[in-house]
């Protein structure tokens, strides 16, 4: 694997998105060129699938973590604004309302 799809591996899998997306631009922005030049390896294309099939199933996976965060925030707004707390406080400890 060449340095900058590894450095684009490391960046999506930190969850550095901005520096991963960067990274890509340049990447194939050099590829773009090679294939353009009529010297582009059926290696550098196979890497190249394999990074964006890998970066694809990553980023689908954050996209539906953070869904599943944002629906969580929402319910809990949602007790929140009726005023449902559930739990109550009394004598210093807390009790769950039944």
């Amino acid at each position: 694997m060449n340095a900058e799809a590894a450095f684009i591996r490391d960046a999506v899998a930190a969850e550095q998105y901005d520096k991963a997306l960067l990274q890509w631009k340049s990447y194939t922005s050099q590829l773009r060129e090679a294939l353009a030049a009529g010297c582009l390896s059926d290696e550098q294309m196979q890497e190249l699938r394999d990074l964006y099939q890998w970066a694809r199933l990553m980023l689908r996976s954050a996209q539906a973590h953070l869904r599943q965060r944002n629906s969580a925030l929402g319910v809990a707004a949602a007790y929140g604004r009726s005023g449902h707390e559930g739990i109550l406080r009394a004598s210093g400890s807390a009790v769950l309302r039944t």
